[in-house]
């Protein structure tokens, strides 16, 4: 394990095919809990990019609620193939501490899309939680992808960080459905790697990596 990487670990939970994001273990998450008087509330916002788009996801916190504690970001691969077409660009909370910007982008060009006869989309949903309570701005941010298994098949998902800031891994979970195995798990400067197996002959397995980038 890289000396980057916390010792603590994420926990990332999932449902089926959904990822959830904004899971980050922190020690302002940690201090959030225990603030009393405070107030909390979840947020979502998502866009997807058909082949060479470019774009970002921007979550705001509600004036009632309007400093982030934490925020995550979280995307879907039918193909697990399709995740190398999807790169993060950067991330980062506004100066004053009240809006989330996520740039991304899909790799995949017309040419790519025309040989392999069907167009790639990446889709990402940034979740932020919001708070009454100031505790400054997060220090890391989770990225999750999932994807599914096929019956008998083999598949590697990898969740990655933002190319150019936030761009270290700091540590590294899956949780994956029952029927799936972990056959191997690789452990990047930049995005972790997780080998699955589905054991399973006619069920469909489904598995998410999340990474902390900071």
């Amino acid at each position: 394990m890289h000396a980057s990487r916390l010792a603590t670990a994420t926990v990332v939970a999932f449902t089926g095919f959904a990822a959830l994001a904004g899971l980050t273990t922190s020690a302002q998450a940690a201090h959030a809990a225990t603030d009393p008087g405070e107030v909390t509330v979840v947020l979502s916002n998502g866009r997807t990019l058909w082949p060479q788009g470019v774009g970002y996801v921007l979550q705001k916190c509600p004036s009632t609620q309007p400093y982030v504690v934490r925020a995550g970001v979280s995307s879907t691969a039918a193909v697990a193939s399709d995740q190398k077409f999807q790169r993060y660009d950067h991330i980062y909370t506004s100066d004053d501490g009240r809006s989330v910007r996520v740039d991304f982008r899909n790799t995949q060009t017309y040419q790519e899309a025309a040989a392999m006869k069907r167009d790639v989309t990446v889709s990402v949903t940034l979740t932020v939680t919001c708070s009454n309570v100031d505790h400054g701005k997060p220090t890391g941010y989770d990225f999750s992808v999932a994807s599914m298994v096929p019956p008998g098949g083999s598949e590697n998902v990898t969740a990655q960080c933002p190319a150019d800031n936030y761009s270290l891994v700091l540590n590294s979970a899956e949780r994956h459905s029952d029927g799936l195995t972990v056959t191997g798990h690789h452990e990047g400067l930049h995005g972790d790697t997780y080998s699955y197996r589905n054991d399973d002959p006619l069920i469909m397995g489904s598995a998410t990596v999340t990474v902390t980038c900071g």
